[in-house]
């Protein structure tokens, strides 16, 4: 069995996998930069979870939600991290399974709401190495266990949207041109390329997660520094 960075992409994969980030990396800025309201984690989940009593999805005007009752699929699961501006991994099946099987705790083939509010908390933490590790595995879009600027543009872009997320935060205070987030991204980058190769390996990358926390993932913060 290969792992992800062991599987070598021909030049049409590889040039449909460029392509995937850059959709997904123009889908996160027209994320950051909307003025729609941000889902709390709960909405989220109950958005795209399946009712294990009734067989289908919540209808819109229901109430007194039992948490319990709600399970995710992959599927569901998926449509969570597209939520986040994550399109990639809906054309990568390793990817996919590697990220249901973290987020599956108990093992159970479904997720529930506390094993998602667990597994998004630590996506955001930076403490578990596990998390760490499926993390830089995401975005490593060519899987050369290298990251390059681009896939830490949209890795932080992720997490601001995560961030507002788990946070509650509603909407963004500030609104940042796309130039603007590559400038925050470039100092980010190099903070953190010690050899300055121009990519990140994964120990450069676990220094830098290991610092923040899920304020300091919010462009709003970035941008007060």
């Amino acid at each position: 069995f290969k792992t992800m960075a062991e599987v070598k992409l021909s030049k049409k994969e590889q040039k449909q996998r460029d392509s995937l980030r850059a959709q997904q990396v123009y889908k996160q800025v027209a994320l950051h930069q909307s003025d729609k309201e941000i889902l709390t984690l709960k909405e989220l989940f109950i958005k795209y979870a399946k009712n294990t009593k009734i067989g289908k999805k919540k209808d819109d005007d229901e109430k007194d939600v039992n948490m319990e009752d709600y399970i995710l699929s992959n599927k569901g699961l998926l449509k969570v991290f597209k939520y986040c501006g994550i399109i990639q991994i809906e054309e990568d099946k390793q990817k996919q399974k590697k990220l249901f099987k973290h987020f599956d705790l108990d093992e159970n083939d479904e997720i529930d709401y506390i094993e998602l509010l667990s597994n998004m908390n630590a996506m955001v933490s930076g403490d578990d190495p596990i998390t760490l590790q499926l993390l830089f595995e995401l975005f490593d879009h060519n899987n050369d266990k290298k990251i390059d600027k681009q896939d830490l543009k949209s890795l932080f872009l992720f997490q601001n949207q995560l961030s507002m997320i788990i946070t509650k935060k509603k909407n963004q205070e500030i609104k940042l041109r796309n130039k603007e987030i590559d400038n925050i991204v470039s100092v980010m980058f190099q903070s953190i390329d010690d050899d300055n190769s121009g990519d990140i390996d994964f120990d450069e990358f676990k220094k830098l997660m290991k610092t923040r926390d899920t304020k300091a993932f919010l462009i709003d913060e970035q941008q007060k520094k």
